[in-house]
């Protein structure tokens, strides 16, 4: 009688097992085309003119209300992402000439 429960358990949590490690390749596939498509669309944003609140270079455009409403929210999507954009790189000042 042990053995039978024994051999039931065990059953049960390779089941258990296999269900919940088939799922988390399929959710990982999904976040990975999701972070990728946010990723495109704030990329694109910052190309229009948005202007991220973490310094990122962007564009000489102006956006209207619902533009800037998408950008942003393609923005908060993304900390989920750990997306970090291209930051303007300050220009090196230029070195003095020496004497002669």
């Amino acid at each position: 009688m042990m053995a039978r429960i024994f051999v039931l358990l065990v059953a049960v949590a390779a089941v258990l097992a296999l269900v919940e490690s088939g799922k988390a390749g399929k959710e990982g596939g999904k976040a990975a085309k999701k972070c990728a498509a946010n990723i495109k669309k704030f990329e694109a944003c910052l190309k229009k003119g948005y202007k991220a609140k973490g310094g990122c270079e962007s564009g000489d455009g102006k956006l209207k209300g619902k533009e800037v409403k998408k950008c942003k929210r393609a923005e908060k999507l993304l900390k989920k992402c750990d997306y970090t954009c291209k930051k303007p790189e300050p220009e090196p000042e230029p070195e003095p000439e020496p004497e002669p």
